[in-house]
Order: structure tokens, then sequence, then C-alpha cells
């Protein structure tokens, strides 16, 4: 098995006081797509591959949010989040799953403050904006106010 290393999206390696993501998911497109994305906030994207190299990432600066994947081979979406929760509660956390019916979605709800389906779409993207704005609140779909 290869390691790929952390990444910067290019041309977000300049903060200037833009949101700090990191992008977990063991599919590279996946992951590649979403830090382009979210790029696109003008903060600073890194993604990692996996979840140990994620795990190694989140002490060396603050870092804002953490997109992560539901299903990565060493560990889940969820056990990841409770992991980067434990080294940084003020840490955004969110989700990121495969379609799911709104019934599953709830029980991962525990570890993350919002969970977002593949593709992401624009609605999703301003849900994340809202999110962050807020600050820790649970953005759920079609209840963008409902504290945590």
């Amino acid at each position: 098995m290869t390691r790929e290393p952390s990444t910067a999206v290019a041309g977000s390696g300049r903060s200037l006081g833009g949101p700090r993501i990191v992008v977990i998911d063991d599919d590279p497109e996946v992951r590649d797509g979403v830090a382009r994305l979210l790029s696109l906030s003008g903060g600073e994207v890194l993604t990692a591959p996996r979840a140990d190299e994620a795990l190694t990432l989140l002490p060396e600066r603050r870092w804002d949010l953490a997109m992560v994947d539901l299903a990565m081979p060493e560990m889940s979406g969820p056990q990841l989040a409770r992991e980067l929760r434990a080294v940084d509660p003020h840490l955004e956390l969110v989700l990121l799953a495969g379609s799911m019916a709104d019934g599953q979605v709830q029980p991962l709800r525990d570890p993350v403050d919002l969970v977002l389906t593949k593709p992401l779409t624009m609605q999703d993207l301003i849900r994340l904006g809202e999110l962050q704005r807020r600050g820790r609140r649970q953005v759920a779909r079609g209840d963008p106010g409902r504290p945590v």
C-alpha cells in the first residue's frame, strides 16, 4: 500500500483570514474535488487520504473545519470524528456520506456538526458557510437554525 502525502490545494496556501479546512477521504477524486470547491472560500485547504495522517495534521496548527469521509478502510468516519474532537473540541466536523435516507443520517450526527451526502451541491456549500458563521451548530437539511 502506498502512502500519499497530504497536499495543499493549489492557490489555497494563503489563508488571509479565511477558514482552515482539512478534507479526509480515501477516494482521490472526491477528496481533490471537494478540496477544490472549498478552496474558493479563500482559506487554506489541505487533504489527507487516511485517518492516521489526518490525526497527525491536527495538532500541527489550528483548523476550523474537518470534512471526514464516512467509510474509510482503516477507521470509520464517525470514529475519526470522535478522535479529532478529542484533540480539538472546537473543530467543526462534517461527515461526507454516500447517498442516504434521512433515517440513516440521524445516528451519524452524534460526533459531527453536519452530515452531507456526495456529490456536494451548491446548497451544501451554503450550509457549510452557515455552519462556519454560527459556530458550533448542527445544520440539518430543512432546519438550518437548530442548535446542537
